[in-house]
Parts: structure tokens; sequence; C-alpha cells
């Protein structure tokens, strides 16, 4: 997670971006790691990760509360013009650009967007096409399913720190400029 953190900010700084933000989720451990490795990658570059937000939310499929979605539109409209947002899912992306529409913001003259997971099926409902990273899933869940066999087959209960590097950016509209 924090190689994608890393990758994100090199995308969005290197189009041009120099008002960065992050918009996660406050229940999982992955946003907080994706969350690190853009700041990192931000303090390698010498610029600003930025403002962020943490939305309160666990489930993935249920629509975002009236107040969530008010507080998100608050911040956007808040931000520095032109801003690059990273998103941490696509999930998110997605309330990022209704929200842009909302606030007649235009995606990406004035709010880029850059999302994680490369879900088709989320992504066609956008406003705009929404850029994505796209995880190396088969192999996070090869490595996943060998672990739990090692650790049922053998003494070894301690778990090892496994990394997977994502596998690339899916580049569209939502990032398509360059500030």
């Amino acid at each position: 997670d924090q190689l994608v953190g890393r990758l994100a900010f090199r995308h969005l700084h290197g189009r041009g971006y120099r008002h960065f933000a992050f918009c996660g989720s406050r229940p999982h451990l992955a946003a907080r790691h994706r969350w690190e490795g853009f700041r990192q990658e931000a303090a390698a570059q010498h610029a600003s990760s930025g403002r962020r937000i943490l939305l309160e939310r666990e489930e993935q499929n249920e629509p975002y509360r009236e107040s969530e979605r008010r507080k998100l539109d608050r911040w956007v409209k808040a931000l520095p013009k032109p801003s690059a947002i990273f998103a941490f899912t696509d999930r998110l992306a997605l309330e990022l650009d209704e929200s842009c529409h909302r606030n007649r913001l235009s995606v990406p003259d004035e709010v880029a967007i850059l999302g994680v997971g490369n879900d088709l099926t989320r992504l066609e409902f956008a406003q705009v096409d929404i850029s994505s990273i796209q995880l190396n899933t088969q192999r996070i869940g090869f490595l996943a399913a060998e672990t739990v066999w090692h650790q049922a087959t053998q003494s070894i209960r301690r778990p090892r720190r496994l990394v997977v590097s994502p596998l690339k950016i899916v580049a569209r509209r939502s990032t398509d400029h360059f500030a």
C-alpha cells in the first residue's frame, strides 16, 4: 500500500500539479499505509503532500450518508485550484467525482482524481473517466494462499511481510491535464 501511495504521488506530480490531497477511509489500515507512501514520496520530491480527509465508512457497497457527502463537498470546495486528489479506492474516487459535479468543479481542469483498483464495474458510473492504479490482485491472492498453506502445513506461525508492487496506472481523462 505504501508503494501505491508513492506511485500515486509520482503520477500526479508528474502531471504538473502542485496542490495535492488525499481522500481516505478512517477504518481501513490500508488507507493509512497509502497516505504514508503518498507523504513519503511528496517529501522525497520536496513537495507538500497537502490536505487529507478521512471519511467514516465501513461497508464498501453502501451509499455514503448525506452528512459525509456534505463534509466531502466542503472539503473539495476549500482545496486550492487546481488540485490533484489521490483517492484510497475507486469507490472514493467516484464520490469525489460526484462531489465535483455537485459543486460545478471541472475534472481534470480544477480537480484531478486518481483512484485505486481499476474497478471497471464502478468506474463506468463516473461523470468523467477516472484514472486508477491497477493492483496486482492475482499475485496478492497467490501469496495469500501460499502463506495460509505454509502456516497450515508447517510449524512456522510467524507471519512474514510480503510486498507486491502495483501493476500500473491506467490513465484516463480525470488526470489527463497538465496543471
